[in-house]
């Protein structure tokens, strides 16, 4: 390698080799069938509907990971980098490029030797690249996701559709709607409602019929139709946040990365 961020711009043609191929896995996951099922709660003694999407490619998981390593990795070579244009310093085994969330945590970071060596003009750099609040969220997403790959568990995904049309069927009725840009999570309750089987609810539906029949009845509903279909970072199920895009998200890290960060460094090995 003749330069010295030649190590690091290798490992982001990797990374971007393996957003290539998330890519070309969700281009054949964009369209998919979306059933919205009835179900019974027994502990709840309530009916509900659930959202079923198709199951993206469990590799998605995998590739992701990869992703953010050669990502993660680029930082972290940079930094030693960062060391070996700063002589006398040398790099060390504890250095490697903080991401914090607020400067109490990157002044930590310091005191555990993570910038050693590093030039003061560079770590003010670095500074201002942490993803404190109010700043771009980048760097504190890769943090999150990589973290979770490495030392826990592979990331979940998850489907997610918009732009819904479906078809109702009940076991008397039918009707067609289309949800617009709503979005619906594989394995969410629809609506986020709940409706208890009690004789008060069949009399407030002036329904006519009895508790067993009004239960037999909702739980022969269903809905199918079409969606378009994104798979999203599941944040610990957490439905009401909005959605990490996979496709988005890690095109977002990478950008910030390649076009913001790393050429910002280039004039430190000038």
């Amino acid at each position: 390698m003749d330069h010295p961020l030649d190590g690091v711009r290798l490992k982001l043609v990797r990374a971007e080799e393996h957003l290539k191929t998330i890519f070309q896995i969700l281009d054949g996951f964009s369209i998919g069938k979306c059933e919205i099922i009835a179900e019974e709660d027994k502990n709840t003694n309530s009916g509900l509907l659930r959202v079923h999407l198709p199951k993206p490619d469990p590799q998605l998981r995998v590739i992701a990971g990869d992703f953010c390593y050669n990502v993660r990795s680029a930082l972290d070579h940079l930094v030693w980098q960062l060391v070996i244009a700063n002589p006398p310093h040398a790099p060390n085994r504890n250095n490697a490029f903080p991401i914090c969330s607020s400067q109490a945590n990157f002044n930590d970071a310091k005191r555990r030797h993570r910038l050693d060596g590093v030039s003061a003009e560079a770590i003010t750099l670095i500074d201002s690249f942490q993803p404190y609040p109010g700043r771009k969220q980048a760097l504190l997403t890769l943090s999150t996701i990589h973290d979770t790959d490495k030392h826990q568990t592979l990331n979940i995904v998850t489907a997610v559709a918009s732009d819904t049309a479906v078809e109702w069927y009940g076991d008397t009725s039918y009707f067609g709607f289309f949800l617009g840009s709503e979005e619906l999570r594989d394995g969410a309750v629809f609506g986020d409602i709940a409706l208890p089987f009690t004789e008060e609810m069949v009399s407030f539906l002036g329904k006519g019929e009895t508790l067993s029949a009004f239960r037999d009845r909702f739980l022969k509903a269903k809905m199918e139709g079409e969606a378009a279909i994104f798979v999203a970072f599941d944040k610990a199920g957490a439905e009401e946040l909005e959605p990490l895009r996979v496709d988005t998200v890690l095109q977002e890290i990478l950008d910030h990365i390649g076009q913001n960060i790393i050429p910002a460094f280039e004039p430190f090995f000038n």
